[in-house]
C-alpha cells in the first residue's frame, strides 16, 4: 500500500503564492481602502523567493532559467505599469520579475565563488556579489529591490535547513515592519507556515501558466478598473 504524501507540493505552494499575490493586486487596483487585502498579499513574495531558490537548485539549465525570468520581466513591464500606476511608461518602478532575475544572477555568482575561492577572499567576494545585486535593484528601482534580494539570499544560504531559512525571512519581515511603523510587511512572516509545510515534491507541472499569470492578471485588473 502506497504511503500517503503529507504536506503541500511545489505546485500547491505556487497556487498559494499566486492567489495571495492576486488578492494583493486586487486590493491595490480596485479596493485601495481595504488594507486587509494588502496584508494577505504580503505572503506572496517570500513564497516566490523560496520557490525561486528551489528552482535554481533543481533546474538543468541556469542560463535558460535566468533568461526565462528576464523575458517575462520584459513582457510584464507594460501590464505592471498600467495596472499599478495607470501609465504605460513608469521608469521609477519596475516589476518583480526583474528582482527575481537579479536574484538568480546573484545565486549564480555565489555558487561560482563557492567552487573557486576559499579563505578571506571567499567571504569578501560573496558579500560583494550580494551588495552588487542589491545595488542593481535599487538603481533599476525594481519591486522589493534590495529587501527582496536579501530575502532570496537568506533562502539561498540556509537552503539545507528550511526551518532556519523560513524563520530567518519571517524575522527579517517582522524587523522591517517594526522599522517602518504602520507597515503591513510584518504579515509576510506568515509565509513561513506554507513554506514549512512544503513536502519537497514538485507536484503537477504547469510552468508557463504561473509565469503568464502575472502579466495577464494585471491586464485583467486594469480592464476591470476601467469598467467599474
Amino acid at each position: 500500500m502506497r504511503k500517503k504524501m503529507t504536506g503541500i507540493s511545489g505546485f500547491q505552494l505556487k497556487w498559494i503564492g499566486i492567489v495571495t499575490m492576486a488578492i494583493d493586486h486586487i486590493g491595490h487596483v480596485l479596493f485601495p481602502q481595504c488594507w486587509i487585502l494588502r496584508v494577505i498579499g504580503r505572503l506572496a513574495f517570500p513564497i516566490f523567493c523560496f520557490l525561486l531558490v528551489e528552482g535554481f537548485h533543481y533546474t538543468h539549465d541556469r542560463k535558460r532559467y535566468a533568461l526565462r525570468l528576464a523575458a517575462f520581466a520584459l513582457i510584464s513591464e507594460l501590464p505592471f505599469n498600467i495596472a499599478i500606476f495607470g501609465n504605460w511608461f513608469v521608469p521609477q518602478h519596475q516589476n518583480v520579475f526583474w528582482t527575481l532575475t537579479i536574484g538568480v544572477l546573484m545565486m549564480t555568482a555565489l555558487e561560482w565563488i563557492d567552487k573557486r575561492q576559499s579563505g578571506a577572499a571567499f567571504g569578501v567576494l560573496k558579500i560583494g556579489a550580494v551588495l552588487l545585486a542589491m545595488l542593481l535593484t535599487v538603481v533599476l528601482r525594481t519591486d522589493y529591490s534590495e529587501k527582496g534580494i536579501f530575502m532570496i539570499f537568506l533562502f539561498y544560504i540556509f537552503y539545507q535547513n528550511r526551518r532556519v531559512a523560513a524563520l530567518s525571512v519571517a524575522g527579517y519581515n517582522l524587523a522591517l515592519s517594526l522599522w517602518q511603523l504602520g507597515s503591513v510587511q510584518g504579515a509576510a512572516a506568515l509565509s513561513a507556515v506554507p513554506i514549512l509545510c512544503y513536502n519537497g515534491k514538485e507536484g503537477k507541472k504547469m510552468k508557463y501558466f504561473f509565469y503568464l499569470f502575472y502579466p495577464v492578471h494585471l491586464l485583467l485588473l486594469h480592464v476591470v478598473s476601467l469598467i467599474v
